[in-house]
């Protein structure tokens, strides 16, 4: 029975999500299990260079994993391909259309990890999918698309009591609240494969998608004018920018000085890559600075993070 009266809770939003004809879930983890249902026989082809979460969530769902490499282009290195689910992470968003496209005719089967590319949609050769939270303040959702008809998720994620991180974020600053946030992550091994939370489809819904795009795009372009000629990464992003990644021999010392500066720039996936010999994935995970350039920073903003940057590489100290 509908309560009326009492208190007032959140209000609604209006708006449409930008994901509105995808499958709506609680992370990516889920999304990535609901492609993987009923292919547990199958062979499945993962990169290397990828994260731990991946990973452990596919060997759960698929006996059979081979590993493989990627080119300086974020491309596969696969061999002996012998049929089988190709995963493609389309990492920064770099990859093009063109590409992922001219890759999948060779493959029977190909998932597209699109976490660092919020506003790829659905395509017609590969299932996919976005997640929420690495472009957004909210504190679950995730978008899958499948070129076959998957069950969605009959229960919702709740966030009641999750919501610290985000909400002491506008009040404190990120760093009293990092701990928190970190732990609400570890909380999406436990939960298993739900629909997206009532709170984050509220929020999603309120969101100016186009003005989110126009702000990541103008603020690469910044960075890039600025950073271009002294980033080893030559590939340009082809659509709205997860981050700026900067590659640079001096990844880690830069990385403590941008840190002190309260600019944070994490690694990623410092993970699996079994003793093995001159790997790219080594080289990118080590030293590719993913620089911030969302939505919540102007290009003043950047002005001052390509300065530092500059200004470290030149040897010169920051004011």
């Amino acid at each position: 029975m509908k309560e009326i009266g009492g208190y007032f809770g959140l209000e609604e939003l209006p708006g449409k999500e930008y994901h509105s004809a995808a499958i709506a879930c609680n992370c990516g983890r889920s999304c990535l299990s609901l492609l993987l249902q009923g292919k547990q026989g199958m062979r499945l082809y993962l990169p290397y260079y990828n994260c731990d979460v991946v990973y452990d969530t596919c060997v759960r769902m698929c006996a059979d994993i081979r590993q493989y490499h990627v080119d300086e282009n974020f491309l596969p290195k696969i061999r002996d391909y012998d049929g089988g689910i190709v995963y493609v992470v389309n990492y920064y968003g770099i990859l093009s259309d063109t590409e992922l496209e001219s890759f999948a005719q060779h493959y029977e089967h190909m998932i597209i990890d699109n976490s660092h590319d919020f506003y790829s949609k659905a395509v017609s050769y590969a299932d996919s999918f976005n997640t929420c939270r690495k472009f957004f303040g909210v504190p679950d959702g995730a978008y899958v698309y499948s070129r076959k008809i998957l069950k969605e998720p009959s229960k919702r994620s709740k966030v009641l009591g999750r919501m610290n991180s985000l909400v002491g974020r506008i009040e404190d600053g990120a760093s009293p609240h990092y701990k928190e946030f970190q732990e609400n992550d570890e909380k999406f091994d436990d939960e298993g494969v739900l629909g997206m939370s009532q709170f984050s489809h509220n929020i999603l819904r309120a969101i100016d998608y186009d003005e989110v795009a126009k702000t990541r795009e103008n603020n690469y372009r910044f960075l890039d004018d600025m950073l271009g000629n002294a980033n080893l990464l030559k590939k340009n992003v082809k659509r709205v920018p997860f981050v700026y990644p900067f590659l640079t021999q001096r990844s880690d010392e830069l990385r403590h000085h941008l840190i002190s500066e309260k600019i944070y720039v994490p690694k990623y996936w410092n993970s699996r890559f079994e003793n093995e010999f001159d790997m790219i994935e080594k080289e990118f995970s080590a030293q590719i600075l993913p620089l911030p350039i969302d939505q919540r920073y102007s290009l003043e903003d950047m002005e001052r993070v390509g300065r530092l940057v500059l200004d470290f590489l030149r040897g010169k100290k920051s004011c």
